[in-house]
């Protein structure tokens, strides 16, 4: 055999080849376990009493981990109507946006992220993206994801914000070395 090659079991007879029935249950078996699971709950393994059912019953309600059946309950017209106006403002998210989300912080999103994530800035990038032909204007690449740069600061010259001509198309490497960094 070449050295190397691992060839396992090849060849070989498995044990079990040409044993059928090894583990076969007759039906008289069948039937037996077949009645003896009618209308039985499986319980992995455990069984209890009636006695013990009705404690660990008592028990659940009384540590809050049953809820009160509703069942049979008769609601006003009025009562049904608020029900229903709760689930559709549940459904649309309407009852966790604003003051009401649980992480909610007193509207305190800094300002440039808000403009930044703006629909004029937005439009602005692919407005110069468009004009530099989605090329680097630096390098010429437009095989890699570039970046938007401003000519003018975004935070010094708010009035050259989306200025077309305030902007330049730029890969990541160029982006950085215009900012002085590696």
């Amino acid at each position: 055999m070449p050295s190397g090659i691992y060839v396992g079991n090849k060849g070989r007879t498995p044990w079990n080849k040409g044993l059928k029935g090894a583990y076969v249950t007759s039906d008289e078996t069948k039937a037996k376990l077949r009645a003896k699971r009618q209308g039985k709950k499986p319980t992995l393994g455990m069984t209890f009493g009636e006695e013990t059912r009705r404690k660990h019953s008592e028990t659940a309600k009384h540590m809050g981990l049953v809820p009160p059946s509703h069942k049979g309950v008769v609601r006003s017209p009025e009562v049904r109507q608020r029900m229903s106006e709760a689930q559709k403002k549940r459904a649309q998210g309407e009852d966790r946006k604003g003051e009401k989300a649980g992480n909610w912080r007193g509207g305190i999103a800094p300002k440039n992220r808000k403009i930044r994530y703006s629909t004029p800035h937005r439009s602005w990038v692919h407005l110069v993206l468009a004009r530099d032909s989605k090329k680097c204007r630096n390098c010429g690449v437009s095989d890699v994801p570039l970046q938007v740069h401003h000519i003018k600061e975004f935070s010094k010259y708010p009035e050259f914000r989306f200025d077309i001509n305030n902007g330049l198309t730029l890969c990541k490497p160029c982006h950085f070395a215009v900012h002085g960094r590696k």
